[in-house]
């Protein structure tokens, strides 16, 4: 009697270790699928879209919902905006600029978590120039960039939210207005160099709304 207890309370016991596990379930990394063409390049979207494929798997289906987080190689984190299916693959329709396909394509790894964090957001700067701008950067006017006027930009760039440049600066946002579809951010501070910060440069929303 004694002995027949014995295993009845190590086999509660594994159920409770098993079950444990399960709650906390570890983040999940994912290949994106080696496709090139005239619309991907190792398997990320070209300036069309900011998204990339994987293969479209029972855990993958499960795991891209919309509003998780994409951690990708190069540290960049993405708010999932979209998933669509694709001839057995799905494609991932993410916040942002475009992604990089020579920094986070096959077959590199990326991450998706749920952490319910603050994240950061990377954007490209506009490429234009003329007497006003260089490389999407203000002259001596004002401190002020053009990014893409998509609906996440103009949700992401809030007025009081900080930005990173490439040089390491960090400039808050006092204004934001729309101009020809595209997005002029207007900053505190002094006016920017172009040439140190412009595109094709990145920049970096911190704690960008979900």
């Amino acid at each position: 009697m004694l002995k027949r207890n014995l295993v009845v309370r190590i086999v509660l016991f594994i159920i409770f270790l098993l079950i444990i596990g399960c709650s906390q379930k570890s983040d999940v990394f994912y290949t994106p699928t080696n496709a090139t063409d005239q619309n991907w390049d190792k398997g990320i979207a070209k300036t069309w879209a900011a998204a990339f494929i994987v293969e479209g798997s029972i855990e993958a289906k499960r795991d891209f919902m919309v509003d998780k987080k994409v951690i990708f190689a190069d540290g960049s984190v993405r708010r999932i905006i979209e998933v669509k299916d694709a001839n057995g693959s799905i494609i991932v329709f993410v916040n942002g600029s475009p992604l990089d396909a020579n920094k986070v394509g096959y077959a590199s790894k990326l991450k998706v978590t749920d952490a319910a964090t603050e994240y950061d957001v990377p954007y490209t700067i506009t490429n234009y120039t003329d007497e006003n701008w260089v490389k999407g950067i203000a002259t001596t006017w004002g401190a002020a960039f053009i990014v893409a006027g998509s609906a996440e930009a103009k949700r992401d760039f809030m007025v009081g939210k900080k930005v990173i440049f490439a040089d390491g600066s960090v400039r808050t946002i006092v204004q934001q207005k729309e101009n020809a579809g595209g997005l002029i951010i207007f900053l505190d501070g002094a006016p920017l160099d172009g040439n140190l910060v412009g595109y094709p440069k990145t920049i970096t929303i911190i704690g960008a709304s979900k």
